[in-house]
Protein backbone atom coordinates (compact mmCIF):
# COMPACT_ATOMS: atom_id res chain seq x y z
CA UNK A 1 0.00 0.00 0.00
CA UNK A 2 1.31 3.63 -0.85
CA UNK A 3 1.23 6.06 1.77
CA UNK A 4 -1.33 8.97 0.99
CA UNK A 5 1.88 11.26 0.08
CA UNK A 6 2.42 8.53 -2.98
CA UNK A 7 -1.16 8.28 -3.64
CA UNK A 8 -1.77 12.21 -4.20
CA UNK A 9 1.19 12.79 -6.21
CA UNK A 10 0.03 9.83 -8.54
CA UNK A 11 -3.11 11.62 -8.73
CA UNK A 12 -1.78 14.93 -9.32
CA UNK A 13 0.45 13.29 -12.02
CA UNK A 14 -2.58 11.88 -13.68
CA UNK A 15 -4.95 14.85 -14.04
CA UNK A 16 -2.38 16.72 -15.10
CA UNK A 17 -0.94 14.72 -17.50
CA UNK A 18 -4.92 14.20 -18.68
CA UNK A 19 -5.28 17.72 -19.04
CA UNK A 20 -2.37 18.23 -20.97
CA UNK A 21 -3.22 15.12 -23.36
CA UNK A 22 -0.45 12.44 -22.58
CA UNK A 23 -0.98 9.06 -21.56
CA UNK A 24 1.09 7.56 -18.52
CA UNK A 25 1.50 4.10 -19.08
CA UNK A 26 1.70 1.52 -16.36
CA UNK A 27 5.08 -0.63 -16.72
CA UNK A 28 8.41 0.10 -16.34
CA UNK A 29 8.73 3.15 -18.22
CA UNK A 30 6.70 4.72 -15.81
CA UNK A 31 9.52 6.76 -14.24
CA UNK A 32 10.56 8.51 -17.63
CA UNK A 33 6.92 9.37 -18.60
CA UNK A 34 6.56 10.98 -15.02
CA UNK A 35 9.73 13.33 -15.87
CA UNK A 36 8.49 14.18 -19.47
CA UNK A 37 5.02 14.81 -17.76
CA UNK A 38 7.17 17.07 -15.40
CA UNK A 39 9.25 18.63 -18.04
CA UNK A 40 6.03 19.52 -19.82
CA UNK A 41 3.94 20.84 -17.12
CA UNK A 42 7.43 23.10 -16.27
CA UNK A 43 6.89 24.33 -19.54
CA UNK A 44 3.07 25.30 -19.37
CA UNK A 45 4.13 27.06 -16.49
CA UNK A 46 6.85 28.92 -17.78
CA UNK A 47 4.49 29.73 -20.97
CA UNK A 48 1.69 31.17 -18.44
CA UNK A 49 4.37 33.44 -16.39
CA UNK A 50 5.34 34.81 -19.59
CA UNK A 51 1.86 35.26 -20.85
CA UNK A 52 1.21 36.59 -17.11
CA UNK A 53 4.26 39.54 -17.48
CA UNK A 54 2.90 40.15 -21.19
CA UNK A 55 -0.49 41.19 -19.38
CA UNK A 56 0.76 43.01 -16.46
CA UNK A 57 2.14 45.17 -18.61
CA UNK A 58 -0.90 46.71 -19.29
CA UNK A 59 -1.34 47.78 -15.40
CA UNK A 60 1.24 49.73 -14.81
CA UNK A 61 1.29 53.10 -15.25
CA UNK A 62 2.59 54.71 -18.40
CA UNK A 63 5.44 56.53 -16.23
CA UNK A 64 7.43 53.03 -15.44
CA UNK A 65 8.69 53.27 -19.16
CA UNK A 66 11.56 51.12 -17.98
CA UNK A 67 10.23 48.47 -15.97
CA UNK A 68 6.88 48.13 -18.64
CA UNK A 69 9.88 47.08 -20.97
CA UNK A 70 11.75 44.64 -18.88
CA UNK A 71 8.12 43.02 -18.45
CA UNK A 72 7.17 42.71 -21.37
CA UNK A 73 10.35 41.35 -22.90
CA UNK A 74 11.20 38.97 -20.18
CA UNK A 75 7.06 38.07 -20.87
CA UNK A 76 7.72 37.57 -24.23
CA UNK A 77 11.16 35.76 -24.11
CA UNK A 78 9.65 33.36 -21.29
CA UNK A 79 6.68 32.67 -24.19
CA UNK A 80 9.37 31.80 -26.84
CA UNK A 81 11.23 29.98 -24.55
CA UNK A 82 8.26 27.75 -23.62
CA UNK A 83 7.46 27.37 -27.08
CA UNK A 84 10.72 25.77 -28.25
CA UNK A 85 10.81 23.55 -25.51
CA UNK A 86 7.28 22.14 -26.84
CA UNK A 87 8.65 22.20 -30.48
CA UNK A 88 12.60 21.48 -30.72
CA UNK A 89 13.36 19.82 -27.67
CA UNK A 90 11.68 16.48 -28.90
CA UNK A 91 13.82 16.55 -32.18
CA UNK A 92 17.16 17.03 -30.46
CA UNK A 93 16.86 14.31 -27.76
CA UNK A 94 15.98 12.04 -31.08
CA UNK A 95 18.83 13.78 -32.92
CA UNK A 96 21.21 13.43 -30.30
CA UNK A 97 20.48 9.61 -29.29
CA UNK A 98 20.76 8.48 -33.34
CA UNK A 99 24.27 10.59 -33.02
CA UNK A 100 25.41 8.69 -30.37
CA UNK A 101 24.33 5.05 -31.06
CA UNK A 102 25.80 5.84 -34.49
CA UNK A 103 29.38 7.00 -33.04
CA UNK A 104 29.47 4.63 -30.33
CA UNK A 105 28.86 1.34 -32.60
CA UNK A 106 31.92 0.95 -33.38
CA UNK A 107 33.21 0.97 -29.79
CA UNK A 108 29.93 -1.51 -28.63
CA UNK A 109 30.41 -3.99 -31.42
CA UNK A 110 34.97 -3.56 -31.61
CA UNK A 111 36.63 -4.23 -34.45
CA UNK A 112 38.05 -7.47 -34.87
CA UNK A 113 33.77 -9.50 -35.04
CA UNK A 114 33.29 -10.77 -38.19
CA UNK A 115 31.77 -8.63 -41.28
CA UNK A 116 28.45 -10.65 -41.23
CA UNK A 117 28.07 -10.13 -37.85
CA UNK A 118 29.03 -6.74 -37.65
CA UNK A 119 26.52 -6.33 -40.34
CA UNK A 120 24.25 -7.94 -38.18
CA UNK A 121 24.58 -6.11 -35.37
CA UNK A 122 24.23 -2.87 -37.71
CA UNK A 123 20.66 -4.19 -38.87
CA UNK A 124 19.55 -4.42 -35.66
CA UNK A 125 20.75 -1.29 -33.94
CA UNK A 126 19.25 0.51 -36.63
CA UNK A 127 22.49 2.23 -38.19
CA UNK A 128 24.23 2.61 -40.84
CA UNK A 129 27.70 3.15 -40.29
Amino acid sequence: MKPPKAEMQDFGLSVLSSAIGVELPEDEDMEIEKEEVKFLCILVLIALVGIGLILGVNYQPIAYVRSRAVELALGEALVVAAILGFTVDAYIKEFLVRKASVNLFKYLVGYKLPEPIQNRLRDLMGTST
